[in-house]
């Protein structure tokens, strides 16, 4: 099981495979993916920009990649049979997998990734105050309860705490791709949730600011930062400074021949944590 705290592996670059035989599209599909090797020659989709793609390129070369704007865009390609697997964070496949009855996540790792937040070279004091919060953070296990709340095995309500911000003064305008639940995502009242949504609520409470979230393409996060188009700091998942945890790499895939109610979950190993993937041999 991925272990509870956010000092060890927690979201997962997943290879996020289809059901054979199941998707619309008019291609069909060759073969199962079972393991990491299998998808040496598959059609593989990741998100532009991403820590995925960059894997796919180096330990697949021979494979054919597309990619997407949105990582979303490729979950619909692979469910609509142009696409054999997709590599993504792993608590966002696992997510789409609970929801989707013909996805599945391939339970060995590709990687190890850094999370971060990332903040605009220069801005020393930012980075030093984000630091020490996080560091707090960690200490007084808020960190590890924000991991057992929005990492669950299981579709019932998030439990979203209440965390009181100021309206007036100079705001933390963060940047943020909402697609990625549990990571960030957008809530049935419009704003931005999730994992990543908190933890920048709570540097924001911290700081004594309002938060302004902005929400956009991947790709586009670490441009907007170097140029301050969106205010003097961002939040990003994608490398970065002050150091918050670790990423798991995985697989994700259609599990062939497993017939399941229509919306229906993929199960779970366990009450209270997410099944956590193998370790590649690639990765030792």
């Amino acid at each position: 099981m991925i272990p509870t705290t956010l000092t060890q592996a927690l979201l997962g670059v997943i290879l996020l495979l289809a059901l054979m035989g199941g998707g619309s599209g008019c291609r069909a599909r060759s073969k199962a993916l079972e393991k990491v090797s299998d998808a040496a020659e598959s059609r593989i989709g990741v998100m532009t920009g991403s820590i995925g793609e960059e894997i796919v390129r180096n330990r697949f070369p021979r494979a054919q990649l597309q990619v997407f704007d949105d990582v979303m865009d490729a979950v619909t390609a692979i469910k609509s049979g142009q696409l054999e697997a997709v590599v993504l964070a792993y608590p966002a496949g696992f997510q789409i997998a609970k929801r989707n009855a013909d996805l599945v996540v391939l339970d060995e790792a590709l990687d190890n990734e850094d999370t971060a937040v990332a903040l605009r070279k220069g801005d020393t004091e930012l980075l030093q105050q984000v630091n020490q919060i996080i560091a707090d953070l960690r200490r007084d296990g808020t960190l590890e309860a924000m991991h057992r709340r929005w990492f669950k095995p299981d579709l019932s309500p998030y439990e979203v705490p209440a965390i009181p911000l100021p309206t007036n003064g100079v705001p933390l305008r963060i940047g943020v791709s909402a697609t990625r639940e549990p990571l960030t995502f957008v809530d049935d009242k419009g704003e931005v949730s999730g994992h990543d949504g908190e933890l920048a609520r709570r540097i924001g409470q911290a700081l004594g600011r309002p938060v302004e979230f902005s929400n956009m393409k991947f790709l586009a996060l670490i441009p907007a930062v170097r140029q301050d188009r969106h205010g003097r700091d961002r939040h990003e998942r994608h490398g970065g400074t002050a150091q918050v945890g670790r990423i798991l790499g995985t697989l994700f895939r259609q599990r062939p021949g497993d017939a399941r109610p229509e919306g229906g979950g993929i199960g779970s190993e366990g009450d209270g944590e997410l099944p956590q993937p193998r370790q590649s041999a690639h990765d030792g």
